[in-house]
């Protein structure tokens, strides 16, 4: 107190009383940064000669020998003393921000003290600058203190006014903060207008800044001299004027602008789809709210940003209840029901940051129901307010709602306990435990995840001892549904000390070495994430062998290691384990060089060279893959071009086991790079090879769909390349209908003509065909444009027509077409084998497209016959479609279903023969169980059919629904079914046969004296019989 009455006086007297000269004051300043403060120098003076610290730092790091407080007040005649009596070095001390007396002193606009600073130390220090950048010219800008700023350019030159802070703040800037527009003209005198649009890291320019800072002059000013269009200038996060005035609630400069550029800047919006609104809301500016709704409609109020997000739920989010009122005023409490694009209501909102009162006042306005809210993923508030630790909401929804609403589960069945276990939010588990019972902490998600590997996973211990504390250490042990322990888990977020508890509390060897249900150990899974330290643990503590186990994929952890590009955890796998790691193999026959190539590490490679030389480069993976084969197929030119450096050009030519390059792989997935690099390299000659079937590259590419690749090939090769054929006949056309790619068929019929669309495979397949066959609707309207309808008529070698194909396959749209273009009379065109579209539809099981045929052809296609006598209820007896048969009852009477084929082979013959029991049923059903009791022309049953495939489930329907004598009659030439089952090696027929005919049925001989065992080659059928006391 003597100090700031200025009673220096006191202080001799304050020292003999054994006061304490340098003792502090609530807020950390002694009695010398006061007097420095205030300008006291008696006082300073009195401090001093009694003993006080001119070293000591007040808690903002500030120290009075620095003199920076005097410097800052403007104190000249106390600077003067304290230089007199503590020597000049005291002037260029800094504070902990960096701060010198000059910096200080020039935002103050102390021009006297900055002339006394350089004349005393010398101008360098008018050029330091504080940590974060600021400088000399950038505090006095700010401070809006021209004469500090003429007298430093006059002392240091001009480049000052140029010079930027970390952020890349300038003079312009912090001027047009400060809203010194004398500055601003001082600088534009020097600089032109120029200097006003200059930007800072962020993009923020003078205008932002001036909004920032409610300063309406500058932003005048900046208007007149640059005009207004100035003032809708975007920073690189789109945030325009009006919404940074917005954030802070500017409302005279949100006037200015409206005024000035129109209403329309009102609503702009940033890269997050934010407008002014919504940030008003956010920082809870009523005021500004009004203003904008007055101005721009009440509809401004209802925008969305880009993630879904209105005006309610980010004033929720920050707990602005007044806000929220207006809303509800405004539009009612609909506007507080509404959600983003994820599900997310004001209720979810305010739960994840805590606003319980928030979420008091939405329960009291829109009811209980709001509380109760899940967004798209089943996350409810409590879910969030676990995850995030505010136990308080949890509170309230518990004692307000019921407890029920903390056990409800998310869509993958996560409970609020395995997202606090996820946070690391024990309190949050204590109380859940508490309301809830202990046994939630034990429940499982839907992938069998328990809260310990939950909290493994992040690394949260302190969760994990209180669970094992309360729920005991067996929960440590659980495994979730791919095999993953708490270990994995630990191992997979790299956290040595969660393993090192888990080691303890639950046994080092067993819990360490175990297993996922693919194979993978913690070591794995730690070399995935380049976690080197717990791979060091886990080799410590298992031995190293545990680093050189394989998955189920016959990956080691080396091989992790190189696909996830780990070269410092390669490198310690090396050390440990030994080189031949990087040779080992998966079950793919690929090497760590493979699979850097793979993923494009050219330093993994590097290295993998070093240790174990370049042979490694010229392994093979299962089916003669070579490392340029994998750089070729992910566009790898580095990769590529290091491989030609070590092993030569000569690896580029390799060829795998189907005579496959590197450039067919590169064409196949669009690599025009690589193609290009490999022409350079290795010649057009490279590119022109073909496989072991005379694939080309441009096969390659168009079935793929690379145009680009295409075009680059004819550039170097010449178009011939695209009517080239592979062996059985296919073109780049073919290939292109059948994955539907019609740029690159447009591209081809282009550059060669309608002819390529036209050309036939081997098997007489045209581009139409295909497209039929595959259901490409879009294609073949092209080619009958193209190349005219009659192409969509002309049959294949075994006489099937596009109508077939698309019927076999069930394209309803495509058959619709092909009969609207070509005539109804194409769904009656018989292939080679006689059968019509009704045959393959029914074959393929499609009802819709039978339905279409009969309706277009006439019912009476349904009946008719193949050359083998097969109707479609036998095609689709074959394959066991049964809304097929039905359908062709309903359409043409059950007498259709006794239809035989050649050789007296009725449906149900056809149905036994495949094992198709829900169609035998439904036959019996419909057309009487006799039917089951029909035979071939050579005298076979049912039971002799199914006993041939061996169909014990039709055979048991057989004996239910027509006798077990069924199952002992014979065939023409005496064989029975017995015979049959022992021709086709089904043991468990001859068993069944035994169990329900009796063993004779397996002794009786047939017409040329001989048994069934006499028939059998089947080691299985002979220990059978040595089962039953027989030999052969």
């Amino acid at each position: 107190m003597a100090v700031v009455r200025g009673q220096g006086e006191l202080i001799p007297l304050l020292k003999a009383a054994g006061c304490d000269m340098n003792e502090r004051g609530e807020d950390g300043r002694a009695g010398l940064h006061v007097g420095a403060t205030l300008g006291r120098a008696g006082s300073v003076r009195e401090l001093i000669e009694a003993g006080a610290d001119v070293e000591a730092k007040d808690w903002e790091g500030k120290t009075c020998t620095c003199a920076l407080l005097a410097s800052e007040g403007g104190h000249l005649e106390l600077l003067v003393y304290l230089v007199r009596t503590c020597g000049e070095e005291l002037l260029r001390a800094k504070d902990d921000d960096g701060t010198t007396c000059a910096l200080a002193a020039s935002e103050g606009g102390h021009l006297k003290v900055v002339k006394f600073l350089a004349e005393t130390c010398g101008e360098e220090v008018l050029r330091e600058k504080r940590n974060d950048g600021q400088t000399f010219a950038l505090r006095a800008s700010l401070g809006g203190h021209v004469e500090v700023l003429k007298y430093q350019v006059e002392t240091c030159g001009e480049q000052v006014l140029r010079d930027k802070d970390i952020k890349g703040r300038t003079c312009a800037l912090q001027a047009s903060q400060g809203g010194h527009v004398e500055v601003l003209k001082y600088l534009t005198e020097r600089y032109e207008e120029k200097v006003l649009r200059e930007q800072d890291n962020a993009g923020s320019s003078c205008v932002h800044y001036a909004s920032q800072g409610d300063r309406v002059d500058v932003l005048v000013y900046l208007a007149e001299t640059c005009g207004k269009e100035v003032l809708r200038a975007r920073t690189k996060d789109g945030s325009t004027c009006a919404l940074a005035a917005s954030v802070v609630g500017h409302i005279n400069v949100l006037k200015y602008l409206a005024k000035t550029c129109g209403e329309e800047v009102l609503k702009e919006k940033n890269n997050d789809g934010e407008t002014c609104s919504q940030l008003a809301s956010r920082a809870g500016h009523l005021k500004v709210l009004r203003y904008l709704a007055e101005t721009g409609g009440e509809e401004v109020l209802r925008v969305r940003d880009s993630i879904g997000k209105t005006c309610a739920h980010k004033a929720s989010e920050k707990g602005h209840i007044e806000v929220l009122k207006y809303f509800v005023k405004t539009f009612g409490e609909e506007v507080l029901r509404e959600k983003d694009k994820d599900g997310r209501t004001c209720a979810l909102y305010a739960s994840a940051v805590g606003q319980v009162e928030v979420l008091g006042y939405l329960a009291e306005t829109c009811g209980e129901e709001l509380m109760t809210e899940k967004d798209n993923q089943d996350v409810t508030c409590a879910h969030i307010a676990s995850q995030e630790g505010h136990v308080e909401v949890l509170r309230y929804l518990a004692e307000t709602f019921g407890e029920e609403l903390l056990r409800a589960k998310k869509n993958d069945d996560a409970t609020c306990a395995h997202v606090a276990s996820l946070g690391g939010r024990v309190e949050v588990l204590m109380y859940l435990a508490q309301r809830c019972g202990e046994g939630m902490l034990r429940d499982k998600d839907k992938a069998g995840r328990t809260c310990t590997h939950y909290a493994c996973q992040e690394g949260h211990l302190k969760v994990l001892r209180y669970i094992a504390g309360t729920c005991g250490k067996e929960l440590l042990q659980e495994r979730d549904k791919e095999g993953m322990t708490c270990a994995h888990r630990a191992s997979g977020g790299g956290h040595v000390e969660v393993l090192k508890y888990l080691a303890e509390t639950c046994g080092e060897e067993k819990l360490l070495r175990e297993k996922s249900r693919d194979g993978m150990t913690c070591a794995h899974i730690a070399t995935m994430g380049g976690h080197v330290e717990v791979l060091r643990y886990l080799a410590k503590t298992c031995g190293e062998e545990l680093l050189r186990e394989k998955n189920d994929d016959g990956k080691t952890c080396a091989h992790i290691a190189t696909q996830q590009g780990h070269l410092e955890t390669l490198a310690y796998l090396t050390e440990t384990c030994g080189k031949d790691v990087l040779r080992d193999k998966n079950n793919d026959g690929l090497t760590c060089a493979h699979m850097a190539c793979q993923k494009e590490h050219v330093e993994v490679l590097m290295y993998l060279v070093e240790t174990c030389g370049e042979e490694l480069l010229r392994e093979k993976s299962d089916g003669g893959r070579t490392c340029a084969h994998w750089a070729g197929s992910v566009g790898g030119v580095e990769v590529l071009m290091y491989l030609v450096e070590t092993c030569g050009e000569e690896l580029l030519r390799e060829r795998d086991t189907e005579g496959l390059t590197c450039a067919h792989f590169a064409s196949i997935v669009g690599h025009v790079e690589v193609l290009r690099y490999l022409a350079e390299k290795c010649r057009k000659d490279l590119l022109r090879a073909t496989d072991f079937i005379s694939r080309t590259c441009a096969h390659a590419a168009s079935a793929g769909g690379h145009v680009e690749v295409l075009k680059y090939l004819v550039e170097t090769c010449g178009k011939e390349l695209l009517s080239e054929k592979k062996r059985d006949g296919w073109t780049c056309a073919h290939i292109a209908c059948q994955e539907g790619y019609m740029e690159v068929l447009k591209y081809l019929a282009e550059t060669c003509g309608k002819k390529l669309l036209r050309a036939k495979t081997d098997d007489g397949l045209t581009c139409a065909h295909i497209a039929s066959a595959q259901g490409r609707l879009e294609v073949l309207k092209y080619l009958a444009e193209t190349c005219g309808k009659e192409l969509l008529r002309e049959p294949d070698v075994r006489l099937r027509t596009c109508a077939h194909f698309a019927c076999n396959e069930g394209h309803l749209e495509v058959v619709r077409y092909l009969a609207e273009t070509c005539g109804k009379e194409l769904l009656g065109d018989k292939d080679k084998d006689g059968w019509t579209c009704a045959h393959a539809a029914s074959l393929g099981g499609h009802v819709d497209v039978l339905v279409l045929i009969a309706k277009t052809y006439g019912e009476k296609i349904l009946r008719d016959k193949g050359n083998d006598g097969a109707t479609c209820a036998h095609a689709a007896s074959q394959e066991g479609h049964m809304q097929v048969l039905m359908y062709i009852v309903e359409t043409c009477g059950k007498e259709a279903l006794r239809d035989k084929k050649d050789g007296q082979v009725t449906c149900e013959h056809v149905a036994c023969a495949v094992g198709h029991l829900a169609v035998l049923r439904y036959l019996a059903e419909t057309c009487g169980k006799e039917v089951m009791r029909e035979k071939t022309i050579n005298g076979m049953t049912c039971a002799h059919i199914a006993s041939q495939g061996g169909h014990v489930e039709v055979l048991k329907y057989l004996a239910e629904t027509c006798g077990e004598e069924v199952m002992r009659e014979k065939k023409n030439d005496g064989m029975t079914c017995a015979d049959y089952a022992s021709q086709g090696g089904h043991v468990e027929v001859l068993r069944y046969l035994a169990e329900t005919c009796g063993k004779e049925l397996l002794t009786e001989e047939h017409d040329d004296g001989g048994t069934f065992l006499s028939i059998t080659g089947e080691q299985d059928i002979r220990a059978f019989c040595e089962g039953l006391g027989w030999s052969s």
